[in-house]
């Protein structure tokens, strides 16, 4: 109950640093999400899509690696974070300054993927 409240949790502080703070200024993240960002954008599709379906590889390998139970914490995690991103998609902007939305999207992704992990 304790781990699925924790992805839950992460997911949404993370889906908001993504939809309330970097992609309303045009600012990416780094690995599969900013990758999922750039290709968002080139395509007008939802970044959730994107989230699902370039980390397939690296969720078979980790199954490959470490096992199923590892394998099953990451497909919730980034489907609730697909999920979340596509519900926040045109909602709310925080700032348009992008100083700010870089550190404080960077923060909530960051505490978000951390609240995740642990």
């Amino acid at each position: 109950m304790k781990r699925t409240c924790s992805i839950v949790i992460g997911a949404g502080i993370a889906a908001i640093g993504l939809q309330v703070f970097l992609v309303p200024n045009h600012l990416t993240d780094g690995g599969i999400v900013g990758v999922s960002i750039i290709v968002a954008h080139m395509t007008r599709l939802p970044i959730g899509l994107f989230l699902l379906c370039l980390n397939a590889p690296f969720i078979y390998l980790g199954y490959k690696k470490l096992g199923r139970q590892f394998a099953v914490s990451s497909i919730a995690s980034i489907a609730l974070l697909s999920l979340m991103t596509s519900l926040l998609h045109g909602g709310y902007l925080a700032t348009s300054e992008p100083i700010l939305a870089a550190i404080f999207g960077g923060v909530a992704i960051g505490i978000g993927s951390g609240i995740v992990i642990r």
